[in-house]
């Protein structure tokens, strides 16, 4: 999403590698596929899994989905690990909540960084990250 900026023209840029990585990650998460013209087959459309019954085979589905659209649009990183938890695997987890945890390494940078997605009905999508080096 665009944020304000008193530096730039209208609003913040991004600036660094890393960033770009991370953006280009939360679009191709919570892009449905079919929603970009041209790229049909495009996107995780992680929200569509949250009408899905909570079952270790949609964690899989998940889990792979994210895989292979990575390998595919995104190979300049490389995954290192994915974690789906939800209520099913973790009783902490409210109800209607799905959580990913995605660890890459960014190679051109040489740093392994995490990413964990939040879904839930009520309060959409929330990103948290951190990195390591390496």
């Amino acid at each position: 999403p665009l944020q304000w900026s008193n530096v730039d023209p209208a609003h913040d840029m991004i600036k660094t590698i890393k960033e770009e990585v991370l953006q280009n990650l939360r679009i191709l998460f919570l892009t449905i596929p079919g929603e970009r013209v041209r790229y049909k087959n495009f996107g995780v459309g992680m929200k569509s899994f949250l009408f899905e019954n909570d079952t270790l085979t949609l964690h899989e589905q998940i889990k792979n989905r994210i895989a292979e659209q990575v390998r595919f649009y995104m190979p300049a990183i490389k995954t290192i690990e994915i974690t789906v938890m939800s209520p099913l695997t973790n009783s902490e987890i409210e109800e209607g909540t799905i959580k990913i945890m995605y660890k890459f390494h960014i190679s051109t940078l040489n740093i392994i960084h995490s990413v964990m997605l939040s879904l839930n009905h009520r309060d959409g999508v929330k990103t948290e990250s951190g990195e390591q080096k390496v």
